[in-house]
């Protein structure tokens, strides 16, 4: 009987154990270390229509120094067709993009649950969630944001540690204007290693053709 008792135990720990080890991440996940973007850096954005799905890759890019600072700029191949200027403060988990002469906040992965940052459109967003992806190396911290008009969702962003952003790697959702080509990301690599795949990160099935990059 005690040996049964003891069985039963640890099948109820185990249980318990195993419900609380979702996707979500806790104040104490926010600590660890954080995993830069910008590391000789490439992506491939999916442009999506009616007639089909054609590929663009941001190639790594070349630094170029504004003022004090010195960026990585990335041309950018979809139809939206800009340069962007892009430098990483590290120790603070912040990206920006330098936008006519001023560094805008692109991403901030200090940024937990509940908290509040206004974007380069002017905006304030909630941090609505904070949960992890799986790459091809491990999991991966993801931001959802959201602006609200009073109670409508108005604006959303989702941001991806050591990745950039789920739609365009380098560019804030609120800029990508048009409605069609659908603009997503589908691959990011580092040193030329493969670590976002939008079909794993997203449970599908099968990976992403990630060979472009």
């Amino acid at each position: 009987m005690k040996h049964t008792k003891s069985i039963l135990l640890i099948l109820i720990v185990g249980i318990f154990f195993s419900c609380t080890n979702d996707d979500d991440v806790s104040e104490n996940d926010n600590s660890q270390t954080y995993i830069p973007i910008l590391n000789n850096s490439s992506w491939n954005i999916a442009s999506a229509n009616f007639s089909g799905t054609t590929n663009s890759v941001i190639e790594q890019g070349i630094d170029v120094v504004i003022g004090t600072f010195t960026y990585k700029k990335f041309t950018d191949p979809t139809l939206y067709s800009t340069d962007n200027y892009i430098r990483e403060d590290i120790p603070n988990k912040k990206v920006y993009r330098n936008v006519d002469g001023i560094d805008e906040i692109l991403f901030d992965f200090s940024l937990d649950i509940s908290d509040n940052i206004i974007l380069g459109d002017g905006d304030s967003y909630i941090v609505t969630s904070v949960t992890n992806i799986n790459v091809l190396d491990g999991v991966r911290k993801k931001i959802h944001l959201v602006h609200y008009e009073g109670t409508f969702v108005e604006k959303t962003e989702s941001w991806i540690e050591g990745v950039g952003s789920s739609l365009h790697p380098l560019k804030p959702n609120y800029e990508l204007i048009f409605s069609e080509p659908y603009l997503y990301l589908t691959c990011s690599a580092q040193n030329g290693i493969i670590i976002y795949n939008h079909g794993i990160a997203n449970g599908q099935p099968e990976p992403t053709d990630c060979s472009m990059l």
